[in-house]
């Protein structure tokens, strides 16, 4: 399941000897090795998660539409389910750096599980994907640990990590990911740093006028 999550294809198992594992893993590291003598001056390695267009731009809106029907028949199918996985964590991220948030809060309970976005020192919820996210909260919170170099086995203790997303825009921000562990799930806190878009523009603070003259005289 965790390669499903990683790749967002389908994973299909075959057995094989040891005679044979040898020979394919021989095989992979020649391929390998031929491969990087032509590229490895010419690749900058980034431990960095790429946000694509087509999963975050769209938003949450085309994702709701997307999983309503899956959401009434229960989860996703497990063919479909890394990429549904993979769209809904982007769509999230991207969607909350639209509307501001500081902070994106994953949670369940016995029969539910809720999202909510920090704006303005505000919790808000989505509700629309609340069936949804219960039904495959596993899933996704497997999926923002592994972006964020987490240990996925590890599901009794707390654990603190970051994950580096690129938007479509080019622009980089920062997330502190917590995960704790609960009797219904392990919830998870991600603080969002959108250096882009930090102002100290005393005009975008909001002074009121006679403040803001008070303060610029």
């Amino acid at each position: 399941s965790s390669v499903r999550l990683i790749t967002g294809k389908k994973i299909i198992a075959y057995v094989i000897s040891p005679i044979e594992m040898e020979k394919v893993l021989e095989d992979m590291n020649k391929n390998a090795q031929e491969t990087s003598r032509g590229t490895i001056s010419k690749v900058k390695v980034k431990n960095k998660t790429n946000i694509q267009a087509k999963d975050s731009e769209q938003g949450l809106e085309d994702l709701i539409e997307i999983t309503k029907s899956k959401s009434s028949a229960g989860s996703i199918a497990n063919d479909e389910q890394g990429g549904q996985i993979i769209m809904f964590v982007n769509a999230m991220i991207f969607d909350a750096v639209k509307k501001g948030a500081s902070d994106i809060h994953i949670e369940t309970y016995k029969d539910l599980a809720t999202l909510r976005y920090r704006v303005d020192g505000v919790l808000h919820e989505c509700v629309e994907l609340k069936k949804f996210l219960f039904n495959n909260y596993s899933a996704i919170t497997t999926r923002i640990k592994i972006m964020a170099t987490l240990d996925i086995s590890e599901r009794r203790l707390p654990q603190d990590g970051a994950i580096v997303a690129e938007l479509p825009d080019e622009r980089d921000i920062d997330l502190r990911v917590s995960v704790l562990p609960t009797v219904f799930g392990e919830r998870i806190v991600m603080r969002i740093l959108d250096r882009g878009g930090i102002s100290f523009d005393l005009e975008k603070l909001g002074f009121p006028e006679k403040e803001y003259r008070d303060v610029t005289q």
